[in-house]
């Protein structure tokens, strides 16, 4: 039911997100930025229409790996975790 809600809630803002991304690319572009390549509202229209739709699998991973983030957050590196000296030590 999500990955249906979530495909229809994307195929409606479509436009909207289309409009987004055209306004960022022409702000970077006035910015000075090296990239200057400005899509057109069509190129960039087609260009998120051809992305998958989201999958019930991919909502269950994400949620998985958010629970075993909170459970066992790493506040430093993952490294630190299976050291063998006391200094830098996470528990």
């Amino acid at each position: 039911k999500i990955a249906e809600e979530s495909n229809r809630y994307a195929a409606r803002t479509l436009i909207a997100r289309a409009r987004r991304i055209r306004d960022r690319q022409l702000r970077c572009k006035n910015r000075g930025s090296r990239s200057s390549d400005v899509e057109s509202l069509a190129q960039i229209r087609e260009r998120l229409s051809r992305m998958e739709s989201f999958a019930p699998h991919e909502y269950a991973l994400v949620f998985g790996l958010l629970i075993a983030c909170m459970l066992c957050p790493h506040k430093r590196r993952l490294s630190s975790h299976w050291s063998t000296t006391r200094a830098g030590v996470v528990p």
